[in-house]
């Protein structure tokens, strides 16, 4: 056989292997995301697939018999082509229904494992096998074996190359990943025709017949209910969807329960975060011309720039988008104002870096992969760059996802913004689990300046919280990590964050309280938790359970129970909340107790039974595992090579 048809198909197998790993990615993202968790274990699998593969390929192609660079060819291209309805078929079984995304992330570790061993370790497999045998079939192996590796080498590799670029600039927005994943699979079986000639085998036309035809009837995931639009961008899977009370929400990658823009059926307010930025932004000083300028970075589909232009028309609202796409789904879907600046395609920091304009008030809410703050938008560098755009008297909001203070996540950002800005407040977004973080140039605003401006944009009672000292507290010394650009541990932080929120915490002691002291702890109490200052609530309000008093020890009890059900910790609030009833005699406090009873019970439940599924779901990706390393040693052990040369023994 002729080394050029070798070359061919050696580029094409190193092109095929690059574009299957790159889009098996985002074929599982609308259910896994693209975290770095779910790339670890896709080139994990790749990795482990390609290495497997080469090891058996180097075995096979000395054998009389067997699986060749044609056969192989010919099953990865079959695969390939019905890897797509593979993993819309797979990936919805192996996460549960209505699952949160704070639920999501041990099904997010082994689920995507499991998809990617099933989906794309055989493929991988075999196109591991096929450069042993190509060097055996040039007629140059016995007299130029360095020259025949190293030409073939070099040609997968300037494979890998174009399939990398191509799929990802030329293929991938054209295609969807989808089309170019089927676009892999023809090369593949371009290469298998090379090998085989003019007349494949019938046998062989019906194997890469036969698997994507058995895939594509496979029972597909189900619609999304009130699905609007889908795209795929360079940089995630987005859909617009229409929720029962007719708001829009934008759904990045899995989703689940989270969102990154809102456009409410009715009036300004959505009932999330956006709204609680609303106030730093009418707090912003004007520029020289009379007008505020005001700067998002994290656009998404403009739900912030909508909102101001509704509230405050005269403000100037410029927004840092780095997805194109995402903005085009604004304009069409979120109403977002033609008088908003939109700076597209553009990472926030190097936004900020180039565009030298000043504004009175910077939101950052830019999030990658749902639940991770891209490290660079973290930095104390990066707070000093936002510090010199800021007009005197600016504000920097930050949103952080977080439930308190005491999270690493949390407690890092409020740690760097206060390196940097003179002032720091932070509170508790009502009803979600995201933080604010404000970094003031000079003092904040007096709460009647605040007010005056609700006032005047009709905000007075939804944002009223934001009034609330002990809901918006200035921070002093911070003991959280300090981030800079050359260590920044985002992931850790969050991990340990997650960890934090699913597992109990260590309880500090609580502090001696005489029963004339009791009132006094219970009030100091109630405004640590509101503040979302937990272990200054868990040592106030502790000794109060002990009370000579029954109602102090049931409100004791109920506001430690609402503190351990925010922490994740069920069982010990059920246990606060089943001594409070059991003394309460006030029936109004008895039924909502009965209702949080019930309530945790509920969580309880689903707590058992998400784990019960999350451990399934681990064993059958450690079971696949195990029973693929068993089949590779299998297969190697069974192969014995001659020691004189060509052909085996069994």
């Amino acid at each position: 056989m002729t080394d050029a048809r070798l070359i061919v198909v050696a580029a094409i197998t190193g092109a095929a292997v690059m574009m299957l790993e790159l889009m098996g990615v985002r074929l599982a993202a609308p259910w896994f995301g693209q975290s770095q968790l779910v790339w670890t274990n896709v080139i994990g699998v790749v990795l482990a697939a390609l290495a497997a593969g080469q090891w058996l390929g180097g075995r096979w192609a000395e054998r009389e018999r067997g699986p060749g660079p044609a056969a192989l060819l010919l099953a990865a291209g079959a695969m390939a082509l019905a890897q797509p309805e593979l993993v819309a078929w797979l990936a919805p079984r192996v996460l549960p229904s209505e699952l949160s995304l704070l639920e999501a992330r041990p099904f997010v570790t082994w689920g995507s494992l499991l998809v990617a061993l099933l989906v794309l370790g055989t493929p991988m497999l075999a196109l591991g096998a096929i450069t042993p045998w190509l060097v055996l079939r040039s007629r140059l192996a016995h007299s130029e074996p360095g020259r025949v590796v190293g030409r073939l080498l070099g040609a997968g590799t300037a494979g890998s190359l174009v399939g990398t670029f191509g799929a990802t600039h030329v293929l991938l927005p054209e295609l969807g990943s989808a089309g170019t994943v089927r676009v892999a699979g023809g090369l593949l079986l371009l290469g298998s025709a090379l090998l085989l000639g003019r007349r494949p085998p019938r046998v062989a036309l019906l194997l890469w017949l036969a698997l994507p035809l058995a895939a594509a009837a496979l029972p597909g995931a189900a619609p999304i209910e009130g699905l609007l639009d889908t795209r795929e961008t360079p940089y995630q899977v987005a859909r617009v969807v229409q929720r029962p009370d007719g708001s829009r929400a934008l759904l990045l990658n899995e989703g689940l329960d989270s969102y990154h823009s809102l456009r409410p059926a009715t009036g300004v307010l959505t009932g999330a975060y956006y709204d609680a930025f609303l106030m730093p932004a009418l707090m912003a000083p004007s520029a020289p011309d009379g007008r505020a300028d005001v700067l998002v970075l994290g656009l998404a589909a403009g739900t912030m720039a909508w909102q101001l232009a509704q509230v405050a028309p005269e403000l100037r609202v410029t927004g840092v988008e780095i997805d194109a796409e995402i903005v085009e789904l604004g304009r069409r879907w979120f109403d977002l104002p033609e008088q908003t600046r939109v700076l597209a395609g553009m990472d926030g920091r190097v936004a900020v870096a180039l565009d030298r304009a000043q504004y009175g008030a910077i939101l950052v809410d830019a999030f990658a992969q749902q639940i991770y703050l891209p490290a660079h938008l973290t930095t104390v560098e990066f707070f000093v760059l936002l510090r010199e755009r800021l007009l005197s008297g600016g504000v920097v909001a930050l949103n952080v996802g977080g439930l308190s203070l005491e999270d690493p996540v949390v407690a890092a950002l409020a740690a760097t913004l206060s390196h940097v800005f003179e002032v720091v407040q932070a509170g508790r977004v009502p009803g979600t689990r995201n933080m604010l973080l404000l970094g003031w140039l000079d003092e904040p605003p007096t709460p009647s300046r605040v007010s005056q401006a609700l006032a005047q944009a009709q905000l007075d009672e939804a944002l009223e919280w934001t009034l609330d000292a002990e809901r918006l507290s200035v921070l002093g010394e911070l003991s959280g990590t300090l981030l800079r650009d050359g260590h920044a541990p985002l992931e850790a932080l969050a991990h340990r964050s997650w960890r934090r929120e699913w597992e109990p915490q260590p309880r500090s002691a609580p502090l001696s309280s005489k029963n004339g002291d009791e009132a006094s702890a219970l009030a100091r109490g109630r405004s640590a938790l509101r503040a979302t200052r937990w272990s200054d609530a868990q040592q106030l309000l502790a000794p109060v359970l002990q009370s000579e008093l029954p109602l102090r020890r049931v409100q004791a009890g109920l506001l430690l129970g609402n503190l351990a059900y925010e922490r994740g910790e069920w069982g010990l609030a059920q246990s606060r909340w089943q001594t409070a009833r059991e003394v309460v005699a006030d029936p109004a406090i008895a039924r909502a107790l009965d209702g949080n009873l019930a309530l945790v019970a509920q969580a309880r439940a689903r707590g058992d039974e998400l784990a019960g599924s999350a451990g399934r779901v681990r064993g059958a990706a450690l079971g696949v595992a195990l029973a693929a390393a068993l089949c590779v040693l299998g297969l190697s052990l069974r192969v014995r090579v001659r020691p004189g040369g060509a052909g085996v023994e069994r």
